[in-house]
């Protein structure tokens, strides 16, 4: 039923509607509200352990999905392939209340972003610049973040960040790391986010954006140190298998 859903709406949009809004570089609001209608993309990426629609993650499933989806538009095809990035790291973890939460906006019809590459550094992840302080009254988060897809529109950005000392400017590179969900709704500390020209996907939203003093609780730690990094690495490899 997701592809026959998939290809409806393709169909009925047309191929030179398509081209057009390629070549405008035209965000696709219309998709994000009809996948969120149908629940398309929870379909096929909520495990059932935490699905509340008795949906079930299967890979051939995801698959499947995937490529006829790349076959009608691979631009629309990558907030799919965002989403799966951002939110794997949360499956990953030993956070049960994130992973509930997350499913849950998931199915409500939500978007994830994965926030990891920066623009000077690209993917490197030693060379992040992104930090991440301890405080009174939880964490405190400051930085930037480049090529960013679905940055304009995502629920959680599942961030990679250096942990320094509450007094520290250093940014050593073997800083401790720590992956955490910055919940963008109702917060003024997600700013200045710009959409970036893609030849490629030219109508997906791939940003960039700062974040301000973004204040968070333990509960939005995805993980820390060696678990960081093997749920980024783990969530590349894997999502790089579509």
């Amino acid at each position: 039923p997701n592809i026959e859903l998939l290809v409806d709406f393709f169909r009925n949009k047309g191929i030179e509607v398509l081209k057009r809004e390629d070549q405008q570089e035209v965000w696709y609001a219309d998709w994000i509200d009809y996948q969120s209608r149908h629940k398309l993309y929870a379909g096929v990426l909520s495990p059932r352990q935490y699905s509340s629609l008795g949906h079930q993650f299967r890979l051939a499933k995801l698959t499947r999905f995937i490529e006829a989806f790349a076959y009608f538009s691979p631009a629309h095809a990558y907030s799919l392939h965002t989403s799966f990035l951002g939110l794997f790291p949360i499956l990953m973890s030993s956070n049960e209340e994130l992973k509930k939460y997350a499913i849950a906006r998931l199915e409500a019809g939500n978007l994830f972003a994965f926030g990891v590459s920066e623009k000077t550094h690209g993917s490197d992840l030693f060379a992040n610049e992104f930090t991440v302080r301890q405080s009174a009254d939880g964490w405190l988060a400051e930085g930037e973040k480049y090529y960013i897809g679905n940055a304009n529109v995502a629920c959680i950005i599942s961030i990679m960040a250096k942990k320094v000392d509450a007094e520290s400017t250093d940014r050593a590179k073997r800083a401790p790391f720590v992956l955490f969900a910055l919940r963008t709704e109702k917060t003024s500390a997600l700013q200045n986010v710009r959409k970036i020209r893609t030849l490629g996907v030219r109508s997906a939203f791939v940003g960039e954006f700062g974040v301000r003093q973004y204040e968070f609780a333990d509960r939005d730690i995805i993980s820390q140190g060696r678990d960081a990094w093997d749920a980024v690495l783990g969530t590349v490899n894997f999502g790089k298998f579509f």
